[in-house]
């Protein structure tokens, strides 16, 4: 389907995703959802031994403390077959703050601004005896329980997303991967990001509008995969939305435009009218995120 690199992100990222336990289609929110983990940087090396990584969740409880979140740090993964269960289980992050070393390479972490947790690479983890790079994971749980009780599934949510870090720093010629940036969204026609409508867009009954994402084609990297191949990025974009249905889930470009349905609305979906998500990402660990876009719902067409 992609390279190998892309793969192991597409399987990362459908953890992100998350697993309805009924059919309903992956774009409808109707619970407790992790749409995406940002990292920044992306890559880590000596001059850049902070990480900064942001959880993006939704949720029908308000209150953050209505919430229970749960990091662990992993350096070695048996992968996905096993759930990405780490070699390493003492490597547990809690609130308010975490510790762990493995093989001289000691990391600490402490809650940050915006929901994020920055987490340090202390000087060992850059020893040229460790693999370069060293693939880390970092697996994000979340529960609709109370803050500070145990994040277990279910009703939880995980996350895992992989971090290289690179011990004698970038190789010659490496391209740093950064994250895609969505430069605009457009709903029924009208710009919604970055500029809000003065009101909002409204989703016929029964009828369909599109919704447009527009990723700035700077933000497209060419890179070097891990069998010295030179590949584009390929850009793609979930669409999420809590009531109504999406013609498709997911569309792969730069410029991208999907139906959303006016269809399976409840009373209450008539009332309230409905929220809009879009996740661009790079299938290389780079994500982004716009939204919620509020819509409204009007008469049928």
């Amino acid at each position: 389907m992609r390279n190998a690199k892309a793969a192991l992100a597409a399987t990362a990222l459908a953890a992100l995703a998350g697993c309805s336990p009924d059919f309903l289609p992956p774009s409808y929110l109707n619970g407790l959802r992790v749409l995406a983990v940002t990292a920044a940087p992306l890559e880590v090396a000596p001059a850049s031994p902070v990480l900064a990584l942001t959880p993006v969740v939704y949720s029908a409880v308000t209150s953050a403390s209505g919430l229970s979140e749960a990091w662990s740090f992993c350096p070695a993964s048996a992968g996905s077959v096993s759930g990405y269960a780490c070699a390493v289980p003492e490597c547990q992050l809690g609130p308010p703050a975490y510790g762990c070393t493995f093989e001289g390479c000691a990391l600490s972490a402490a809650p940050a601004a915006g929901g994020s947790i920055a987490v340090t690479f202390g000087p060992g983890c850059f020893s040229p005896a460790l693999p370069s790079p060293l693939q880390t994971f970092f697996r994000f749980c979340v529960s609709e329980t109370p803050s500070g009780s145990p994040c277990t599934e279910p009703p939880a949510r995980n996350a895992v997303l992989q971090v290289p870090v690179w011990p004698d720093g970038f190789p010659p010629g490496h391209v740093v991967n950064l994250p895609p940036i969505i430069a605009r969204v457009d709903i029924a026609g009208g710009e919604v990001y970055p500029t809000p409508p003065g009101a909002p867009p409204s989703l016929p009954n029964g009828g369909t509008v599109p919704v447009r994402v527009m990723i700035d084609p700077s933000s497209v990297q060419t890179y070097v995969d891990a069998d010295g191949v030179t590949r584009v990025e390929t850009m793609t974009v979930d669409y999420y939305a809590t009531a109504g249905r999406f013609a498709s889930d997911l569309a792969t470009g730069v410029d991208t435009t999907v139906n959303l349905q006016g269809t399976s609305l409840s009373p209450q979906d008539l009332a309230d009218g409905l929220d809009v998500y879009v996740v661009a990402i790079d299938l290389r660990g780079g994500q982004a995120v716009a939204g919620p876009f509020h819509v409204t719902v009007g008469p049928p067409p």
